[in-house]
């Protein structure tokens, strides 16, 4: 397990260094982090996320949506683990020491995306030109903002403002209200 918090670390610590955009001002690029959900490629701006973890634990609850894993402890701050895949309509994501939660960077909402693997940094041009979004279903295309094609692979970018200001996905009970 030692081994899998470093990981997490060194990944952790490669983000931010990269986020450190003080020393590439004169570049016109923007860096993302590259994930799995099911069977698509997606792009998360590293902008908008905090922290890339291991995720050990996680406690599920009860009359959440489907794509609701639970809930763990992140350094004692209790955050909702949403799998991506099952978000997109993809299976459930396997817990496996590739696995991983990416901690979104929004001040009201503690949340984090559980993925199947991540692949890594991507480097982008601002200059290049994002494509149409393609293989999602119609309620999902609001929550990104285009495709990238990189060496032969499209990759979704993700609009982690726009997720995490949805209604659905800031309050994932499946029930209104049990008590009236």
């Amino acid at each position: 397990m030692a081994d899998q918090k470093t990981t997490a670390l060194e990944q952790t610590r490669r983000l931010l260094e990269a986020q450190n955009t003080d020393s590439v001002e004169h570049e016109r690029v923007w860096r993302g982090l590259a994930v799995s959900a099911g069977n698509l490629n997606i792009v998360v701006p590293i902008t908008n996320v905090v922290e890339l973890a291991v995720c050990e634990n996680i406690t599920p609850v009860p009359l959440t949506k489907s794509w609701v894993r639970g809930l763990t402890n992140l350094r004692g701050q209790l955050v909702t683990v949403a799998d991506l895949s099952v978000f997109v309509g993809a299976g459930e994501t396997r817990l496996s020491r590739d696995a991983r939660i990416i901690v979104l960077a929004d001040s009201g909402l503690n949340s984090c995306l559980l993925v199947n693997n991540v692949a890594g940094l991507k480097v982008f041009s601002e200059d290049q030109p994002q494509g149409p979004v393609h293989d999602v279903s119609a309620e999902l295309i609001e929550f990104f903002s285009g495709s990238i094609e990189v060496d032969n692979e499209s990759w979704l970018v993700m609009d982690v403002p726009a997720l995490v200001a949805n209604g659905k996905f800031r309050s994932p009970a499946r029930v209104a209200s049990l008590v009236r």
